[in-house]
């Protein structure tokens, strides 16, 4: 997007997608997601937590109230959490266990504090027990629920999932489809869509899983 430049932070690590949305990009070493920042009028809200020294700092560094939205459990997206003196954790039952703090979520949340968020449960074939977020009606964070869970080195989607998590994506008021670790490349949802409902249209009848290639080693 044409528009996401560099803050006016210290840190090359920090960039912006509007007045409102910003983001930490993430890390390899060790493996950590982007941190979305999204600025309310009462507080500030964070998509995920990450893995990162310069998250941490970040998240650590802010003064105004907090709130945490957490897409799933995996280590890159909660590590954090342990180290933030916070209980306003939002969550699917098993990130809310994996940090041993914050409330479950099971149903859509809506926020009005200047900015409009809608937080939904999103489950989905990387990760069943997933939480996304629509801001504003245009951006949607969806941390890594576009890719297919990986069990013995195998890529694959569910198959049930799958028709579901497209039937969410189409019922959505967003424009852009923003997963954790490409932060800086919003997709179309149309173009998110078809992407998986091109994986959708390859499926065997006869198996609850759709084999993919989806990450090249």
């Amino acid at each position: 997007m044409e528009n996401i430049t560099e803050m006016a932070y210290n840190h090359s690590m920090f960039k912006t997608i509007n007045d409102r949305i910003s983001f930490i990009t993430g890390t390899k070493d060790p493996l950590s997601s982007d941190v979305a920042i999204i600025r309310c009028d009462s507080r500030i809200c964070f998509f995920d937590v990450g893995a990162g020294e310069e998250a941490l700092a970040y998240i650590n560094s802010v003064s105004e109230d907090r709130l945490f939205i957490i897409s799933h459990f995996h280590r890159d997206h909660i590590a954090n959490a342990h180290q933030i003196d916070s209980k306003a954790f939002l969550g699917g039952k098993r990130s809310i266990s994996h940090i041993g703090k914050g409330t479950v979520l099971t149903e859509k949340t809506v926020i009005d504090d200047g900015v409009h968020l809608e937080i939904l449960p999103y489950p989905n074939s990387h990760c069943k027990d997933s939480l996304i977020l629509t801001v504003d009606g245009c951006y949607t964070f969806i941390g890594d629920a576009l890719g297919p869970q990986l069990i013995n080195g195998r890529q694959q989607f569910n198959t049930q999932l799958l028709k579901t998590d497209i039937d969410i994506l189409s019922s959505l008021e967003t424009l852009f489809i923003v997963s954790s670790h490409e932060m800086d490349r919003p997709i179309p949802v149309k173009d998110a869509i078809d992407r998986l409902r091109q994986i959708y249209s390859s499926r065997d009848p006869s198996s609850a899983y759709i084999p993919v290639n989806f990450w090249e080693d």
